[in-house]
């Protein structure tokens, strides 16, 4: 269907420029933060690719010299009626499947 109508798949972590568009928010948390980072860091996410960015965003600015070695601990949160990667994480999978019948009041 793609081919035939255009689509293009931007799915979690299966195009590059979403991670690199999620590192604004570890940019935005280290400046705010005057360049020191937070002992922890919780993010409710969909599937992950903005705690992906942070972490590489953190990478490239200790790389740079911006920071130090510390980095925050980075905590996943999903809410109850969708969450894929909790449910992946409790039965040791390695891979989320789809969450049948999700919902939430966000």
């Amino acid at each position: 269907r793609k081919e035939e109508e255009g689509w293009f798949d931007v799915s979690t972590l299966k195009e590059p420029y979403r991670v690199e568009g999620k590192k604004t928010l570890g940019y935005e948390i280290a400046e705010q933060s005057e360049w020191t980072l937070p002992d922890v860091i919780i993010y409710p996410t969909g599937g992950g690719t903005g705690l992906v960015g942070m972490w590489k965003a953190f990478d490239e600015m200790q790389q740079l010299g911006w920071i130090g070695e510390k980095r925050p601990r980075m905590v996943s949160v999903q809410a109850a009626g969708c969450a894929p990667i909790v449910r992946a994480f409790e039965k040791g999978e390695r891979f989320a499947e789809e969450f049948p019948n999700a919902t939430t009041i966000a």
